[in-house]
């Protein structure tokens, strides 16, 4: 789950890796999360960046849940660490 110690650059490149992913099986988040995640990135993305879409956030959602569940768990800490993920390497 999204929390307030995420780094906007770490939701930005979950948004990213969600349009790579292509018939993944992961449980979507219940709208109660989707809504609290939304909240929550309100709060970590820069207002600049534009409204926070409920789209936006089922994306990043869909690739931490892919993130944490499919992939050993350095695909995470590759996130957190800034590194450049490709796909192909955690398959």
């Amino acid at each position: 789950m999204i929390t307030e110690n995420f780094e906007p650059e770490w939701i930005r490149k979950l948004n990213e890796i969600s349009k790579q992913l292509q018939n993944v099986t992961v449980k979507i988040p219940s709208l109660e999360e989707q809504k609290k995640a939304k909240g929550i990135i309100e709060q970590i993305l820069p207002p600049e960046e534009g409204q926070v879409t409920m789209e936006y956030v089922r994306h990043v959602l869909i690739a931490l849940a892919y993130a944490e569940t499919h992939f050993r768990c350095s695909m995470l800490d590759d996130i957190k660490e800034d590194k450049k993920i490709d796909i192909q390497k955690y398959r």
